[in-house]
């Protein structure tokens, strides 16, 4: 079952990594917007606030 969730974990992030790259590859035609950067964005503060929930 432990198995099961992390690869249930791993295809979900890797859905949101490829449709992360999709629609600001579409948005910003002229320019290559780096998914990296874009998933940095998104997950920095969802990361910030598990550390915070986690100690407090």
């Amino acid at each position: 079952m432990r198995l099961v969730s992390c690869f249930f974990i791993l295809g979900f992030l890797t859905l949101i990594l490829i449709l992360t790259n999709l629609l600001f590859g579409a948005v910003s035609v002229p320019l290559e917007t780096p998914a990296g950067a874009i998933l940095a964005l998104i997950g920095a503060p969802f990361f910030i606030y598990l550390v915070r929930k986690k100690t407090l």
